[in-house]
Order: C-alpha cells, then structure tokens, then sequence
C-alpha cells in the first residue's frame, strides 16, 4: 500500500498516470474454467458458476448452448430450467466478463448430457402378509407422478413369472400352492426414466378351502344285486369322492357313487358319505346320506353265467349270482349243449377236445326252505386254442457264404396239421426259398438271414415265428499269431505285434491277459507290466473286423512268468523320537524310500530281542524296557516288488519312571496327589491311609507292612496320609510281570505277577490274600498260617492283586 502510494505522488509530481483503458491488451486471470452444478436431469434447473476473476469484472454474462447450438440471446442470468425436449442433447455455458482496460474474458464449461427424470411412486405396492387358492389378491395400487405414466404388472411365482398375470389384481390357483408369490409393478412414461418395484407375500400360498357336499342322497331299490347310485352337490370345478357303510361299518372298495349290496348287506341300512375335493384345495368335511331301507335279497336264484376265456387250457367259472340264504348249489357243464360232461364242480378246464364247441352250464340251487331250481346260463364263445410251442424252431449252419442254412420246425402242442417256411434277407421275403433249407450267397453278405415258420391247425391260433441265425453272412479271414516282445519284469514293457492277415481288417484291437483273465484298460499294443502281474503268465489276444466278415481273433501266450521288481531302498533311514523312560511313548518315522505308494510295517526290539506283540508305529515303554536299548525296523511292500526293509537308530538305554509322588505325611488329594492306582518301591513298616478329611482319624482304607504297596486313590478322597512308604509310581508303569512273588507286599496281577498257581516255603507265619481292587477289603481268598511249612496259591488272570507277608519267595509251580 505505502509503495502505491509513493508510486502515485511520483507521478502525480512528474509525469502522468498510465490510463488502463488505453492498454487494450490487459487480461483477466481466472482461478479454473466456468462449471455447470445442480441436476441435468429433465424438470431440474443448473446453474453456471464463473471461475473468481482478477481484476473483479464490472459485468458478467451467460449464454447456453445444446448440442453447439445456442440457446436464446445471452443475458446475466446463470440459472437455466432443463425440460424432457433436452433429454439425451450436450448442454454447455459460456461465461462472458468484461471490464475498462482489459480485454473481455470469454470461456465455456465442461459440457453435460441432460438425463430423463424418473417416474415418481407417490406410495408403496403393498401386498396381503397370506394368501389361499381362489381367494383373489388385491394390490394397493400406487399413484405416478408424472399421471400419464403407463403402469404394467407381472405376478411371479418363486420368481418365475406367471403366464397372463398381468393385472394388479391375482387369483392363486392350484400350481401355487407352497409357492411364494410376488408382484412386479413398472411405470413408464416419454422422456422419464422407469420405475420398478417388486413386493413379496409374507408367506406361502395356502390350499383353498372347499366347503361340504350337500344334498347327499341315494336312489334305488335296497336288494342284494340291485345297484344304488348316490348324487350331491358340491362347488363347481370340484371333484367327489365317495364311501359307502352298512349299519356305520365302512365298506372296503366301496369308492364309487354306485354301490350295489351284496349278500352281506343283507338286513342292514347303508348310507353314502361324500367328501369334495379339487386340485390346491384342502378336501371337504364328510357329508353323509340318510339311511337307506333294509336291505332285502331276492329268494330264487338269477340266471348264472359263465367267466374266463373260452380257450384250451382257459378254466371256465359258472357264476351262480347271489345266493339266497341258506341255498346251496350244483352244476351239470354242457358241450355244445347236449353233451353232458363229467366235471360238476363250478369251475372247468378246457381241452382240446372243446375246440370249436360252445360251452354251457345247468345250476340247480337247492335249500331247506326252497324247491330245487335249475337254470342255464348262456353258451360261451366257440372254443378256440393257441398251439403252444413246446420245442422252439431254430436254425443251424455257418453264416458264411456258400453254406447251408437249415431250419428245424420245432414241435407243438396239440401237432399241427401243416408247417410253412419262409426265408428272409434283413427282413425281406426272399423269392422262392421256402424249404427248410437256404443255401447263402454273395447277396446275403452283410445281412441278417432269417425265417419265418409257421405252424396251422383246425380251431387254433397260427403259430408264427421269425427264427435268425447267429450272425449277418460273413466272409472268413486267413489270420496269423501276433508275436510278443520285452522283458518279463514288474516296470518292463511288453509290445505285441499285429502280422498281416488276408484280408488286411478295418479294425484291429488289443486285450492283454493275466493268467487268462482281461486286464481292465490293456487294449493297446504295448502293455507295461505292473506289481499285479509278478509271477504271473501274460498273454495278448489280437482281434481283427471287416465289413462282410467274421471278427476273428488269435492269442499268444507268452512262455514265461513275470518277475518281481528289485525291493525299494531307504534313501532316509528311520529315525526313534521320543523320551527313553518308562511311561513314556516313541514313535518312528517310515523313512524316505526310492518307491511311492509303499505300506509300511513296524518290529520294535529290546537290546536286539522283538517285542511280541509291538507291530504299531508307536512304543509305549515299559517296565520291562528299563535299562535296555529300543530300536525298531520298518518294512516297506508293495504288489509286485520285493520287500523293503530298514532299521532306525538305537535309544539309550531307557530310563525308570518319573515318580509321582514321594515322602510322609499327610496330602490333599488332586494338589498333592493325583487320583489313580499307584505302587510303592517299598520298605519297612509302610503305612497308607486314605482320608475323608484332613484328619487322620477320617480313614476311609488304609494298609500297613513290608515290602512294596498298592494304593487306589479315589476322587472322592480328600487327603491321603503316608509314612516310610518310598517313592510311588503309577500302577501302569509296573512290570515286567514275573513268575516269582517276594515274600512280604502287594503285587498286580498280570503286571508284576503271571497269574498262576505259586507255593512258599515259610519258617514263622503265613498270610496271603487275594484282591478283586485296590481296597484292602477287596478280598476273594485268603489265608494265614502259624509255624513253618509250605503255602500254596492259585492266582488269577481276572484278580487285581496278591498281597504276602511273612511267606518267602513265592515261586510259579502251575
């Protein structure tokens, strides 16, 4: 500011100020270019923001443009209302500013393209929260804005549209039963972009519900055998369904609206129950008729009639009708009625003897209150016959050109009176041959040869049968043996190869044997021998087709048996991981091998000895490991190769087992000492308690003596008092079991001690007891004995323990 100043009274004092309005080439610097901001969309106004000018302009004017062409004079105002004739068209501003001694600042915006403006929903499609077959479904149709909109609907179902539902309103049927519905509503109108709105049913649609049949009545006479036909009303479009009960006991099969009574019907009412039905509809209640009078039956017998095919072997029935109560009936049958038959039971089976007569039957009814009645049903159809095939036709020879064909007729019963041959090619009536023999020809190369035989009798169906022969008509080809070559080892390839046969065939395959079973997939002319052929002998068969000739194959057996491939070889021997003590597990890896698909086996040794028994991948060590050296060998095979065999490295010698626990006094159960069964190494006068409490009164087993001790910790003991008892160790980690006893303490069976029969000699006394569990009281035998002499003491495989004290050595003698 102050150096304005003294540039002005500078020049103020000598010389006179530069006018701008006569430097016509000044210029505004503008901070960015005109932009448009707002909605170009139809029915929306932008507006045209200039750019901040230096110097300020003294006036500002706007002009725009469509597509380049200008819209109206320009004027100062930035603000342009946007109608649906500019949808689609490139809309632009352009900024003019002006001001005294500086040249006019013209610059345009970015352009824009004008979009449609939507349809408008005033509210939401709103559809019912269910829906029911036949309940029609009514949407809350919502108004558009603009009002001209043109509205569509499409009803769906599951999604899937539903053809001709395009009204807002819809009517579930049948189909949509389970399904669940929607609507689809879109308005559209020029120059606006469309609506869309779908609205889904809260649930799926329901069956419709039918109301009862009304009016259910029947007509008709109630008498055995005469029919009664039931009639109601339902809803139109439904269907019914009918039952029918005697004296209310439903009658089984009585579905139909006729029913007509039978004999068991007799002296009861009936009545008709109908029940409404129709696709996606809920059936109907029942409604059922009145009661119909009693039934009644007729007392003389109807006419009777006759039921089966009137054929030979057919069984004829004479049905007599219903009988009146307490009837009885016989039968007479009648062979073209005059010849009285033997038969006099109700039913008869035709003979041949039938054939062309017709057949009739007399019943005379008969009863303790009834004259006897005979009547004649009517006569049967003339009885007809099917000559049974008994040894069917067939056709013999080779189906090679210039062999005889020859057919054997076959035999029937009854015997036919005349036999009749055609010869056919693929179907087709060969002129003249209808012997029992056709000679083949060059015309039947290619073709199936058949006959037609037929076999005629008076009264009897024509037996007619078309009988082939095995094969089209072929040529025969000259052949000869492939040869095989290669090696007879597991991995080797063997190659066969295909000689030259006259003619050379179309098609040639392969198939490779294993002891002369087809190996599944060897069909080509190398075959590489595999684990599952060792020692095994390998053949090829080669097949050779050709159109108008035999397939022909010929095999060759290849002399020798294929050999094992060599065993697989450790390329990384096995290796032990794992503690060395009693109690603890080792686990040896299988090693890396030069072979895949290996199955590993596992032998554990003690200090060079097997282990019985230890064939696992894993060792749990034992006391019969202490002090020894553990290795193990891992043995690989595979079908078709040698075994495989590698051994690890050696452990130190194994260590004995981490105590758990140790010394006196009194303990509290699961801080101190765990739960479980535990030994002692024993000592003099060790004393054990288990407690309920702290106290040591609170005893709930106890034990006092020499040697080593057998404790069961329960989970229900509270604290556990020891005195002068040595280090404990779970009863686990016992053994080996031995087939001698130490005169004083308690030993487990099957861990320490072979069960068995043992004897002492003892120069004092003699206790010994033995034990069902790890209580003192646990007692199944026991016994005491004063002075010196022999005690003897048959142990059990199923016994916990064995306790001794004072008895000597024990030793197994059984």
């Amino acid at each position: 500011m102050i150096a304005a100043l003294v540039a002005a009274s500078l020049l103020g004092a000598g010389a006179a100020q530069a006018d701008p309005a006569q430097d016509p080439t000044s210029t505004f610097s503008a901070d960015a270019s005109p932009r448009i901001v707002g909605s170009a969309t139809a029915g929306s106004s932008v507006t045209l923001v200039a750019p901040d000018l230096t110097p300020t302009p003294d006036t500002l004017t706007y002009s725009w443009s469509l597509d380049g062409a200008p819209l109206g004079a320009a004027s100062s105002d930035d603000e342009l209302a946007l109608d649906s004739t500019m949808v689609g068209h490139s809309l632009a501003g352009e900024v003019t500013a002006s001001a005294p001694g500086y040249t006019d600042y013209v610059a345009s915006s970015d352009p824009v393209v004008v979009g449609a403006e939507p349809v408008v929903a005033g509210s939401a499609l709103t559809l019912p929260s269910s829906a029911q077959v036949g309940v029609p479904i009514v949407t809350s149709a919502p108004t558009f804005t603009p009002s001209s909109a043109a509205v569509a609907y499409q009803w769906k179902r599951d999604g899937v549209a539903v053809a001709g539902a395009t009204e807002p309103q819809y009517t579930p049927v049948a189909a949509d039963v389970g399904t669940t519905l929607s609507v689809v509503v879109e308005a559209t109108a020029p120059g606006h972009l469309p609506f869309s709105s779908t609205s889904t049913l809260g649930s799926p649609v329901a069956p419709g519900f039918l109301a009862p049949p009304t009016s259910v009545e029947v007509s008709g006479d109630p008498r055995v055998g005469s029919p009664l036909q039931a009639t109601a009303s339902t809803t139109p479009g439904s269907s019914l369904t009918w039952a029918w009960s005697s004296d209310g006991a439903v009658i089984s099969g009585a579905v139909r609206s006729t029913y007509t009574p039978t004999s068991s019907d007799r002296g009861t009412t009936l009545r008709a129950r109908a029940v409404a039905t129709r696709s996606g509809y809920a059936a109907s209640s029942a409604t059922e008729s009145s009661p119909t009078g009693t039934v009644v039956e007729d007392v003389a017998p109807p006419t009777p009639t006759i039921s089966g095919t009137p054929r030979v072997g057919q069984t004829l029935k004479a049905l007599p009708g219903l009988p009146s109560p307490g009837a009885s009936f016989s039968y007479v049958w009648l062979r073209g009625g005059s010849q009285v038959l033997t038969e006099t039971d109700d039913t008869y089976q035709l003979t041949a003897a039938d054939a062309g007569y017709r057949l009739s039957v007399n019943v005379t009814a008969d009863g303790p209150d009834y004259l006897p009645k005979t009547v004649r049903s009517s006569a049967t159809a003339p009885v007809t016959g099917s000559m049974r095939t008994t040894t069917a036709p067939r056709v013999t020879g080779t189906t090679v050109v210039g062999s005889t064909l020859t057919v054997h007729a076959g035999t029937y019963a009854p015997s036919p009176t005349a036999m009749s041959y055609q010869w056919l090619r693929d179907g087709v009536s060969i002129s003249k041959a209808t012997s029992a023999t056709y000679r083949l020809t060059s015309s039947d190369v290619g073709a199936t040869v058949s006959v037609r035989v037929s076999a005629t009798r008076a009264y009897y169906d024509k037996n007619s049968v078309i009988v082939s022969a095995a094969s089209r008509v072929r040529g025969v080809f000259t052949t000869h043996a492939a040869v095989i070559t290669g090696t007879r080892q597991v991995g080797k390839t063997f190659s066969a190869s295909f000689p030259t046969w006259s003619p050379a065939p179309s098609a040639k395959s392969y198939q490779w044997y294993r002891n002369g079973s087809a190996v599944p997939g060897a069909k080509s002319a190398r075959y590489t021998l595999s684990g599952a052929d060792a020692g095994k002998s390998i053949s090829v068969t080669i097949t050779g087709a050709r159109a108008g000739y035999i397939t022909a194959s010929r095999s060759t057996q290849d002399p020798g048996t294929i050999a094992k491939a060599a065993a697989p070889r450790a390329t990384k021997a096995p290796h032990l991981s794992g503690t060395a003590r009693n109690g603890s597990t080792l686990t040896v890896t299988n090693g890396s091998w030069n072979v895949s698909g290996l199955t590993p086996h596992y032998t554990w040794y003690r200090s060079g000895a097997q282990i019985a028994k230890a064939a696992s991948q894993t060792l749990k060590l034992s006391g019969s490991d202490v002090g020894k050296s553990i290795t193990a060998r891992v043995t690989v095979t595979k079908t078709g190769y040698a075994n495989g065999s590698a051994a690890s490295n050696a452990t130190g010698k194994v260590g004995a087992a981490t105590p758990s626990f140790r010394g006196n006094g009194v303990f509290k159960v699961g801080s101190d000492i765990p739960v479980g069964t535990f030994y002692s190494t024993g000592g003099s006068s060790c004393y054990w308690a288990r407690l309920s409490s702290s106290s040591t009164s609170s005893y709930v087993d106890n034990d006092f003596g020499d040697g080593q001790r057998i404790m069961t910790v329960e989970k229900s003991d509270k604290y556990v008092e020891l005195r002068d008892c040595g280090t404990w160790y779970r009863i686990g980690l016992a053994g080996p079991a031995k087939t001698t006893i130490p005169s004083s303490g308690t030993f487990k069976v099957n861990q320490q001690i072979v069960p068995g029969e043992y004897r002492a000699h003892y120069g004092d006394s003699c206790y010994w007891a033995r034990l069902s569990g790890g209580s003192t009281s646990d007692i199944i035998d026991n016994d005491f004995e004063s002075g010196s002499g022999y005690a003897y003491a048959t142990i059990e495989s199923s016994d916990f323990s064995f306790e001794t004290s004072g008895c000597g050595t024990w030793t197994k003698v059984g």
